[in-house]
């Protein structure tokens, strides 16, 4: 219904228009308020399966690098040994030696980096999280204050001075 084609009567726009205006506005309103909670709860579940992947990847990524630094510790203790080797494999097994370290730690420098630019998204990504509960604890307390405002704004608490009016009207 739309407000002009509420009923009219002799005072005024009658009674039960007015308040079936106001039930469908608010009928309205509050149609529109779950869609967006409903949206905003699916943004939410859609965001913490992302962190949840984000923090299963972080995981993968610790137990690659904890992987590694055993690999590194393996190279260096089979360098110990190849130390005792005969002096010709000493030159050979040092150069090896160090390019198997600069492998490694090139490695651990990549997945150390990587690490921390999940570390980093994870981060943004709380923030994120964060802002949007922000806005939407916002949004519910508008709503909230919209509501408080038409309560007080309808008509049934302003019908003594409608009444008065009748009880006036009736009086001449």
């Amino acid at each position: 219904m739309r407000i002009d084609e509420m009923k009219k009567g002799f005072w005024g726009y009658k009674k039960e228009s007015v308040f079936q205006y106001i039930a469908e506005q608010e009928e309205t309103y509050s149609h529109r308020l779950q869609e967006q909670t409903a949206s905003a709860e699916q943004q939410l579940q859609q965001y913490r399966k992302r962190v949840d992947e984000l923090e299963e990847e972080l995981r993968r990524m610790q137990t690659e690098l904890s992987q590694a630094r055993k690999h590194q510790d393996m190279i260096s203790d089979a360098l110990l040994e190849a130390q005792a080797c005969a002096e010709r494999m000493k030159a050979e097994t040092r150069s090896q030696e160090l390019e198997a370290r600069e492998k490694i730690q090139e490695t651990l420098r990549a997945e150390m980096a990587a690490l921390e630019q999940y570390q980093g998204k994870i981060t943004e990504l709380r923030s994120f999280l964060q802002e949007m509960l922000q806005v939407f604890q916002q949004a519910a307390a508008d709503a909230s204050q919209k509501a408080e405002q038409l309560a007080s704004d309808s008509p049934a608490e302003n019908l003594t001075l409608f009444q008065k009016a009748q009880e006036q009207e009736d009086a001449m």
